[in-house]
Parts: C-alpha cells; sequence; structure tokens
C-alpha cells in the first residue's frame, strides 16, 4: 500500500469510527460525523411509509394506498414528458416528501428554508453529502390540489434529470403545461382567461424578457401564464413551433448555453410573439378540454374569482436549485 493509500484508508477508518471524546473531556457521540449530518437533515421530514412509484420515492407518515387517487398516473408521466418533448424519459430517482398537513409542511420549511417564496409545493436540486452528485427533491403536502402539485414538481425533477440547462420561464411554462389532467392536452382555461384580460389591458406577450429572467422571485402570476402560453401554443398549435422546441430541448441536453430560442423561433415566424398571441388568445375552452378530471383538484371547466385566482398563484409550487435559494436568502427584504 503506497503512502497516499495508506492515509486515505486511514482516514475512513476514522470516519466511520467517530469519535468517543470531545476536547472537552466529555463524551462525544459515536455517530460518524457524515451519519449525525444526514440525520439532522431529515429532521422533521415525513418518513413512516416508503412507497415507490416508477422512479418517484414517496416518504409520507400515512399509507398512500388510502389516497390511490394522488398518485394515480404518476409512474408513467416521465414517459408522457419524453413522448411530448422529443427528449428521454428521466432515470433520475426522485424524493418526494409528502406531508399529512399545512402546518407540520410550513413548520419544515420555515426552519430549513426560511427566506423561501410561501408555496405549497418546492422542487430542489441540492447537492449529496459530499458535494458529487445531486439528490433531486420534491417537498409539499396533502391537501385539495396535491396531485396538481405533484405533477407540477415532479416534471420539473423530470425535466432536471435529463437535460444540462432548464431556463426559468420554460422549466415552469412546462411543468404548467404538464401539471393539468393528462386528457387536457396541456389546456389550462384559467391561465388562457387571465391572458386574454392581460393583453387586452396593453400588457403584450414579450419572450425576449421571458427568457431574460433568471431568479425565482422574478416570477409572477403573468410569467407564469405567459411561460404556459408559449409551451402551449408550440405544442398544441403549431408545428413549426413545436420542431423549435424539440431542437431546443436537445440542444439543452448538449450544452448549459445554447442559443435563445426567440431567436430560433424568428428563423421561421416574422413575429412569434403576435403569432402566439393571436393563436392562444382566440381559442375556444369547449373545444381544448376533456371531459373527465376526476381525481384533480380543480374541474377546469369552473370559472374562480379573481380573488381565487390570487390565492393560487400566491401558493402555487416553485422549483429551486440550490443557486436560487442562496439569491432567495440574499434578497429578503425584496420578498412580497
Amino acid at each position: 500500500m503506497n503512502q497516499a493509500s495508506r492515509f486515505l484508508f486511514l482516514g475512513l477508518i476514522a470516519l466511520s469510527s467517530g469519535c468517543k471524546q470531545n476536547p472537552s473531556g466529555g463524551e462525544a457521540s459515536t455517530k460518524p460525523r457524515l451519519v449525525r449530518a444526514l440525520s439532522q437533515e431529515s429532521e422533521g421530514l415525513p418518513d413512516n411509509r416508503v412507497t415507490r412509484v416508477g422512479p418517484f420515492l414517496f416518504y409520507s407518515d400515512q399509507p398512500l394506498e388510502e389516497h390511490n387517487l394522488i398518485i394515480d398516473g404518476l409512474e408513467s408521466l416521465p414517459s408522457e414528458i419524453a413522448l411530448e418533448l422529443g427528449i428521454p424519459a428521466s432515470q433520475r430517482m426522485v424524493k418526494v416528501y409528502l406531508f399529512s398537513n399545512q402546518e407540520l409542511f410550513q413548520e419544515y420549511v420555515s426552519q430549513k428554508y426560511p427566506l423561501l417564496p410561501n408555496r405549497r409545493a418546492y422542487f430542489i436540486s441540492q447537492k449529496r453529502a459530499g458535494g458529487f452528485s445531486e439528490d433531486l427533491v420534491v417537498l409539499t403536502m396533502m391537501g385539495p390540489r396535491v396531485k396538481q402539485d405533484l405533477r407540477h414538481e415532479l416534471t420539473h425533477a423530470s425535466l432536471h434529470g435529463v437535460l444540462k440547462q432548464v431556463p426559468l420561464w420554460l422549466d415552469e411554462g412546462i411543468a404548467e403545461y404538464f401539471e393539468t389532467d393528462p386528457r387536457n392536452k396541456g389546456f389550462n382555461p384559467i391561465h388562457q382567461e387571465g391572458l386574454q384580460r392581460q393583453w387586452s389591458s396593453g400588457t403584450l406577450p414579450d419572450l425576449d424578457r421571458l427568457e431574460s429572467l433568471s431568479q425565482v422571485q422574478q416570477m409572477h402570476r403573468e410569467e407564469y401564464r405567459e411561460s404556459w402560453a408559449w409551451v402551449y401554443w408550440m405544442l398544441r398549435h403549431s408545428p413549426e413551433g413545436k420542431e423549435t422546441l424539440k431542437a431546443y430541448l436537445n440542444q439543452c441536453r448538449q450544452s448549459k448555453t445554447p442559443k435563445k430560442i426567440i431567436e430560433q423561433l424568428r428563423e421561421k415566424f416574422a413575429d412569434p410573439n403576435l403569432a402566439m398571441m393571436r393563436s392562444v388568445g382566440t381559442l375556444e375552452r369547449n373545444t381544448e378540454i376533456g371531459d373527465g378530471r376526476t381525481g384533480y383538484s380543480r374541474q377546469l371547466s369552473e370559472s374562480p374569482s379573481q380573488n381565487e385566482r390570487a390565492g393560487r398563484f400566491a401558493s402555487s409550487p416553485v422549483a429551486l436549485t440550490e443557486s436560487e435559494i442562496g439569491a432567495a436568502r440574499a434578497s429578503a427584504t425584496n420578498r412580497p
């Protein structure tokens, strides 16, 4: 055994054996430091039950068998995403922590991530102990919109499992698209109604601006709507747009700095913003949504009040990477 190998071997022994005494002479924990760190990391998380659904590992404090409608169909979500977007299906394991109620969920998030925006659910890509790879983690809670939130956050996880880079607006737009019942093929009438009001008031689509956004705090109700509209238009109402989106996503598999998609759309449309607005702004609700929506938190045929729409956004899901978590902490004074 050479000297370097001997030092590595002795170091591993020291880590695995723990310490018997602390520097002050008192008795210290015999747990290895890494194990102690991991136990602190999981403190407060639900872990009484573990249920695997495809690549998703659910940790909960109550059996999910009692809530089949929540997990029904989630196993096929990565394949749905792959087929629709023309990218490989993610095989990465995703840890999903499903809290029993809002109180436990908010208590954990406020302690672990005290400066993050108030949301019903989070996707977090975080470094594992040692920093060599990333865990894909979803945090959410039981509630009337849990299935919608799970589809949204697990879409984020599936994208991050196969792409090197996912621009913020596109990450959210695709998640908004896939959070709906698959039978509605991505259509969201609440978003469409909001966009029609938005555009009528003079706030027109601007993909250049969307592509410039890099922080979660910059994404508001209007940005979520417009991000959904771009994805929906390209996938459902524009063959040239769909071709461009698929090509762009495959560029995101190869590079962290692909050419902006607005520049690629301008190669096929004189004015992509106008083309999208004309298409999405004139869609008919009855021809876009499907018939069955059983098991989803909101019947899409409902027309919620303005207050309900605001409430939905105020607690909507969010995807965060470690760098964005740091940015959220740094800009705490700017939180709404």
